[in-house]
C-alpha cells in the first residue's frame, strides 16, 4: 500500500519457459497479495452491485427516509423481528401487541370454555410463529 492508503500492485514474477516447439514464453505471475487485493474488493463490492440490479430488474423503488443499509452488529427490526449479531428474535413492540391480543382473550375468558379459550389463545400464538 502506498503512503495515503492507495493500493500500488508489485511488479511480476517474470520468467521464460521454452515451448515444446522451441519458441520462448515469457510468464508473469503476479504476488500472492496481488492476487488477494481485487479479490477481496470484489467480495466487497460485488453483492452491492447484485443488489442494485436486482432491484433495477424487479422495478423497486427505496425510500431514502425509510430505507437504510445496515450492518448486523448495529441491530435493526423489521417484519416483526429484532436482527442482530445474536441472530433474530421477536422485536419489543411484536411482543407487547402478542401480549394485548393474549390478555384482550383472557380477560374475556369466563365466556369461553376451557376448549374455546385454549382454541383462541393457540390461534394467536400460531398466527404469531408464522
Amino acid at each position: 500500500m502506498g503512503a495515503e492508503g492507495n493500493y500500488q500492485p508489485l511488479s511480476y514474477l517474470t520468467f521464460t519457459h521454452k515451448k515444446e516447439s522451441g519458441k520462448d514464453r515469457t510468464l508473469r505471475i503476479p504476488t500472492v497479495r496481488d492476487r488477494v487485493v481485487p479479490q477481496a474488493i470484489l467480495l466487497v463490492i460485488q453483492p452491492i452491485f447484485e443488489a442494485e440490479e436486482c432491484t433495477r430488474m424487479l422495478l423497486l423503488k427505496f425510500n431514502p427516509e425509510k430505507t437504510s443499509i445496515r450492518h448486523r452488529r448495529d441491530g435493526f427490526s423489521f417484519l416483526g423481528y429484532y436482527f442482530d449479531e445474536r441472530g433474530k428474535r421477536p422485536d419489543e413492540p411484536a411482543v407487547k401487541r402478542l401480549g394485548e391480543r393474549v390478555g384482550g382473550v383472557l380477560q374475556k375468558a369466563v365466556e369461553y370454555s376451557e376448549n374455546q379459550l385454549r382454541e383462541k389463545i393457540d390461534s394467536i400464538v400460531r398466527g404469531w410463529l408464522n
